[in-house]
């Protein structure tokens, strides 16, 4: 399945994932795969990154994110761009 093209989150949700990602706690995080399920997680996020073009987070456990897949983290909704 070939990827979307990728959408920039918006600048403020954007710096709320670095703020997160360096206070290193647990944070509740939904988010739809490309074939649009629901997936749903309890993690730190380790980081946040940029990889060709798209941003994505990493958790604890190593997974990847891309952004735009995000639907909300620690209870708040995401989307749009910056």
């Amino acid at each position: 399945m070939k990827q979307p093209t990728y959408n920039p989150i918006s600048c403020s949700l954007h710096d709320e994932l670095l703020d997160l990602a360096t206070r290193r706690q647990t944070v509740q995080i939904t988010w739809r795969d490309f074939a649009e399920n629901e997936h749903n997680a309890n993690a730190t996020i380790t980081d946040v990154f940029s990889r060709e073009a798209q941003e994505f987070l990493q958790l604890s456990s190593g997974q990847e994110i891309r952004l735009d897949q995000l639907t909300t983290v620690d209870g708040k909704i995401f989307g749009g761009n910056c």
